[in-house]
């Protein structure tokens, strides 16, 4: 079920409460997208009253919630179990949720592994100071690449999904990390932008490769960041930057999207090999770095279906965004069909407050041209939220 409403999940949820299926197909969501593989996090879960429960499930590194085979992963990579009342917890989640009719796909993200790139540092993404980032890995890698579609098989193989989405299948960079994050000031997205390319030893050989100055652009991008952070400025690219700076600029997003589609080839094979559909989270912006990736001709040609964040937009501009993507993905794949445009919607503030607020986000995004949505996030949100999300499925209606 790629298309319609479906609702994002943490598994461990269905560990703290076997009736969280019911629950959710009670609410008339039809479609749930269960979190195979996840980063770090501490989350705070609003429904439950159940005595002994938890209200904070704190997942100290990124794992993958089933039994994995280290052996089925080459070199050095290979996601690690979570704590021990969590383990193997997507197999419950995904059996509770085919127990009671709904659709079950597979969320995993797939290089935002704080674990993963703090042991091998060598394949971790760099900034242009020199910096290391130590929660994502670099796709530049052929080792990250193998990785990938390693892990994507192991948890196709062993959950047996109707479908499977891939998050952060790309250049994951400054934003987003798991961190207690601290900046005295402003950082706009632009200068998120710059801060978040990356000049590990695989991009400049790369970079290189394609007729690009690595020393040359990481220079200027230092140089610009560091103009930026002294005056808080928070504007586009300087107009005054060199314009063979710009070109290498330019050139350096053309080989990013080229990496980045080749990551999510070798991610989605195992998917294409079992005969389900693949679905990519991304952002419509050219410069969208984190969890999405920027939503290129190449992504959507080897997705069935993206799911486009709305995150924090105005529902206006959420709806733009939508309909952009209904344009970008025209195209087709290999000749046929154009993938899907799914929204990514919040049900919690700040983006909405209200079932009509829920309602407005996800009747936009039909009409912009949407064919569904993935909502966040259940262990997130509340009963009273869960059912303002069954309740304002616009595609349930249609």
């Amino acid at each position: 079920m790629v298309t319609g409403t479906g609702l994002l999940a943490y598994p461990w949820e269905f560990a703290i409460d076997p009736d969280a299926g019911q629950a959710i197909a009670g609410a008339g969501v039809g479609a749930v997208c269960v979190a195979g593989a996840y980063h770090a996090v501490r989350a705070l879960r609003a429904r439950g009253s159940r005595d002994g429960a938890p209200r904070v499930v704190d997942q100290p590194h990124a794992a993958a919630y089933w039994p994995v085979d280290a052996a089925r992963y080459p070199g050095r990579l290979a996601p690690a179990a979570p704590p021990a009342p969590w383990a193997d917890c997507a197999v419950a989640a995904v059996a509770a949720c085919r127990a009671v009719g709904l659709g079950t796909g597979l969320w995993l993200s797939v290089l935002h592994s704080t674990r993963l790139a703090t042991l091998a540092p060598d394949l971790a993404l760099v900034n242009c100071f020199g910096d290391v980032y130590r929660h994502a890995l670099c796709p530049a890698h052929d080792e990250v690449r193998a990785y990938a579609e390693a892990l994507v098989r192991d948890a196709t193989d062993r959950l047996a999904p109707d479908w499977v989405e891939l998050e952060a299948v790309g250049y994951h960079g400054f934003r987003h990390a798991s961190l207690h994050d601290k900046a005295g000031v402003p950082v706009g997205d632009d200068t998120a932008y710059l801060l978040s390319l990356c000049f590990c030893p695989a991009c400049r050989r790369l970079f290189t490769a394609w007729g690009g100055d690595p020393e040359r652009l990481a220079a200027a991008v230092r140089e610009e960041v560091r103009r930026r952070l002294a005056g808080s400025f928070g504007g586009d690219v300087d107009p005054e930057l060199d314009p063979a700076v710009r070109a290498e600029l330019a050139l350096l997003a053309e080989v990013r999207d080229d990496v980045g589609a080749a990551l999510v080839a070798a991610a989605a094979s195992p998917v294409r090999a079992a005969g389900l559909p693949v679905v990519v989270h991304a952002g419509v912006s050219p410069t969208t770095v984190g969890s999405r990736s920027p939503l290129t001709p190449a992504l959507g040609a080897l997705a069935d279906a993206v799911v486009v964040s709305t995150d924090g937009r105005d529902p206006a501009d959420a709806d733009d965004d939508i309909a952009a993507a209904v344009r970008g993905v025209a195209g087709g794949r290999d000749g046929g069909a154009a993938a899907a445009v799914l929204a990514s919607v919040r049900a919690f503030p700040p983006d909405v407050a209200a079932e009509e607020q829920v309602r407005r986000r996800l009747t936009g995004a039909a009409d912009a041209g949407a064919v569904g949505a993935r909502v966040h996030t259940f262990g997130l949100i509340s009963d009273t939220q869960l059912r303002w999300v069954g309740s304002a499925d616009p595609w349930r209606a249609a």
